[in-house]
């Protein structure tokens, strides 16, 4: 089975998908028109960022990162994500300007508010 055939529907095939979430409304994707109008404050979630194994320490993560928070800042909304506790990960998103907004025994909620500061950027 392909990897499209896997997918569900309406997923972008891109590695790392940005919606627009605002509490008690539904997720929509950056680029759909409703996406300026339902994430003021609350913001963007970045969802299933992955680069597999092979691809990863190559800078492909941070060039992405930093396309996708260029946009962010420009419209002067903040991103929220979460990762594993434990997760190399963290260390990347902490690079580009997330901070630790709340954490539990699994994941840790992060969050970089627009302009945030990014080493290297």
């Amino acid at each position: 089975m392909s990897p499209s055939a896997r997918r569900p529907p309406g997923r972008s095939r891109s590695p790392a998908f940005l919606a627009s979430t605002a509490p008690g409304s539904p997720t929509t994707r950056r680029d759909s028109p409703r996406s300026r109008e339902s994430a003021p404050a609350y913001g963007r979630w970045l969802e299933h960022f992955y680069l597999v194994p092979g691809l990863q320490g190559r800078g492909l993560g941070s060039a992405v990162l930093r396309a996708l928070l260029r946009q962010t800042d420009a419209d002067g909304v903040p991103v929220r994500l979460n990762v594993l506790q434990g997760s190399p990960a963290r260390r990347l998103y902490e690079r580009h300007g997330f901070t630790v907004e709340v954490q539990d025994p699994v994941d840790v909620y992060m969050v970089r508010r627009p302009g945030g500061s990014a080493l290297g950027a």
